[in-house]
């Protein structure tokens, strides 16, 4: 290899045999400079992979010498008795401009050769490429660089995995048939997917079991009390028949038959008054028949409470009045797109200056082209009257915020309906249970009753005529108490079927529940596949990976508390890390990670070792060309034996 103006180096020329060369020199005399030189040679980057650092001699000011040409030429053996010659040189350029005696620097110009003949950038590159692995360059040449001189771990850890780290996810599930569940659970995603696909799916669990107990009961607490829906058809449809006769009996009442009902009712109330003793002993024993089913199971709920307030205040009076008519047409169309924009902001020209045929005159740019088409069509028609009134005010700010929510929801739709009607007249006023002797009181009370009934009756068959209106009256009373008792079985009904979708919502929800419940535990299981997987996979991968060396061993995952595992690069020597070994044992590591690159590549590069003086026991690979670069103090550069 020879050196011409090379940074600090004017000539120099190493000629190595097979075994290698030992290069002396004192600090800064340039021995590293030769491995620079030739990574340059090859690649036209440093150990960094920067292209544009700096290779020209410098001056004591540290500024570039002009018109120097630095050139690496190297001759290479590439094998089956053959060499290959590579040459790169690089130069300034220099171009005079017209009129001028004074050449100007116009950038660089590097040249290339291949066996004396000259080739193109591309074309060294690419035979380079076919000779050399580019990417490995740095490594294959410096001992220390993979250790010492890479960015980071990661790019340690990425070069171990690309050139030892074939492993595929097939050899994992060979060595490991306790996956073979995980394999079928994979379909055609890679683990690393369907970890996240697991963990995704328990997050989406998790969030629905944490509200699922919530929309259960908000459901559970609209269930209500009711009877049965066979009990209440039977009910209604007595109670039909009764409105039937009712109104057979009102379309048909005659004198005659006020009479003969009359009678009849006669009849009926001293039957009533016959029994009433009979009643009376019953009613001592039933006493209040536990208040009257709970006072009619709170009268119904206080009326559904108070038939949903409203039904919300009748839909919170009706919108609003349909937003008070889309709050009075948006205020006339933005007061009728503010007076066409002020009548087309008060338009103006009537353009003349003569002609119509041919007065003369006009020209002048036929009157300025009429005003400039009279202001470009008054400025579009004020820009389509300032876009439609800006869309009227953007429709009068919303309808004036939807009419300030509708009046705060219609003052909180009357303030719940006045409480619910004041909770339904407070349970309509409800009435204690009596003690024995007050029913005893009541019975009396409704004997009394059913003597003035009787006598009313007495009454009545004086004057059949007045009492044939009077009974039409009183059926009509008690048609229409029917009536409103068959809204109410109605309304229950109603409520039934409402129970129903209720009830079948829960059912629906508390499966969700057991569904998302089991869906969960197949993720987390799936999960736990996946993390068992990637363990065993690093553990067989780092296997694999230090299998390619003997005495160093490396280790690239660390597990964590967590249950994960963290990328890692860390190599040991005899269970030392690295970073402790003494000089010597760091330099020996190095050739091992050096040689196990070369072997995998190959290819058999000059490695160039630093500091050599520093170690004197090593052990050096025979197939390998080792440049020693020692330092000699108050020694020029030199090659030790010439």
């Amino acid at each position: 290899m020879e050196l011409e103006q090379f940074r600090g180096i004017k000539q120099f020329k190493l000629n190595p045999n097979s075994d290698g060369a030992t290069v002396t020199g004192a600090n800064g005399s340039g021995k590293s400079t030769l491995m620079a030189a030739f990574l340059w040679l090859l690649i036209g980057k440093d150990s960094q992979g920067r292209e544009n650092y700096n290779i020209f001699p410098l001056d004591y000011n540290g500024q570039r010498i002009s018109g120097c040409h630095p050139t690496v030429t190297a001759v290479l053996d590439i094998g089956d008795e053959q060499t290959v010659t590579l040459k790169r040189c690089i130069s300034e350029v220099w171009s005079k401009r017209k009129g001028t005696c004074e050449s100007e620097y116009k950038g660089d110009a590097t040249k290339f050769t291949v066996n004396e003949v000259p080739v193109s950038a591309t074309e060294y590159a690419s035979r380079v490429t076919e000779l050399f692995p580019a990417a490995l360059l740095p490594l294959l040449l410096n001992v220390a660089w993979f250790s010492e001189q890479t960015k980071d771990y990661k790019e340690r850890r990425r070069l171990l995995m690309e050139q030892f780290g074939d492993l595929s996810q097939e050899d994992v599930f060979s060595a490991y048939p306790k996956f073979s569940k995980l394999k079928t659970m994979l379909g055609n995603h890679s683990i690393d997917e369907y970890a996240r696909i697991c963990t995704e799916r328990r997050k989406r669990y998790k969030d629905a079991l944490a509200v699922l107990p919530a929309r259960i009961d908000e459901n559970r607490k609209q269930l209500h009390n009711l009877p049965s829906a066979d009990s209440i058809h039977s009910e209604r449809s007595a109670l039909n028949v009764e409105i039937a006769k009712l109104r057979y009996d009102i379309d048909h009442i005659t004198e005659t038959n006020a009479r003969k009902v009359l009678e009849k009712e006669r009849e009926d109330i001293e039957r009533d008054l016959a029994v009433l003793s009979s009643k009376r002993r019953t009613f001592e024993v039933e006493a209040n028949a536990e208040w009257v089913q709970q006072h009619t199971k709170h009268l119904q709920e206080a009326a559904a409470v108070k038939q949903h307030a409203q039904e919300c205040l009748s839909e919170y009076q009706m919108h609003l009045h349909e937003i008070t008519l889309k709050y009075n047409a948006s205020i006339h169309q933005r007061d009728t797109l503010r007076e066409e924009w002020s009548k087309k902001n008060t338009e103006q020209a009537v353009i003349t200056n003569i002609c119509p045929t041919c007065g003369q005159a006009l020209p002048e740019e036929v009157v300025e082209q009429s005003f400039e088409n009279f202001n470009l069509a008054k400025s579009a028609a004020l820009e389509e009257i300032a876009a439609r009134g800006r869309l009227a005010s953007e429709d009068v700010a919303r309808y004036s915020e939807e009419m300030e929510c509708l009046r705060q929801h219609i003052e909180t739709s009357a303030a719940a309906l006045q409480e619910a009607d004041e909770m339904y007249q407070v349970i309509q006023a409800e009435l204690p249970p009596a003690i024995k002797y007050d029913i005893v009181e009541q019975l009396d009370a409704e004997e009394s009753e059913l003597r003035n009934k009787l006598q009313k009756v007495i009454d009545a068959l004086t004057d059949c005529s007045q009492a044939a209106e009077k009974q039409v009256c009183d059926l009509k009373k008690q048609l229409n108490a029917h009536l409103e008792q068959a809204d109410h079985l109605t309304r229950q009904l109603a409520e039934i079927d409402h129970n129903q979708l209720l009830q079948k919502r829960v059912a629906d929800l508390e499966k969700e529940q057991r569904e998302t419940l089991t869906a969960l535990e197949e993720s987390e299981y799936g999960l736990s596949m996946c993390q068992e997987f990637t363990l065993a996979s690093v553990n067989m991968l780092t296997e694999h990976i230090n299998t390619h060396f003997t005495g160093v061993r490396f280790k690239l995952f660390e597990p964590q508390k967590n249950g994960g595992i963290r990328e890692i690069c860390e190599a040991s020597v005899d269970g030392v890390p690295y970073g402790t070994l003494n000089t010597a044992a760091k330099m020996q590591a190095n050739m091992e990670i050096v040689q196990a690159f070369s072997r995998l590549a190959g290819i058999s590069m000059p490695l160039f070792l630093d500091n050599r003086e520093s170690v004197t026991n090593l052990v050096l690979p025979d197939e390998m060309q080792i440049i020693n670069l020692v330092v000699e103090p108050g020694l020029p550069l030199g090659v030790k034996g010439e």
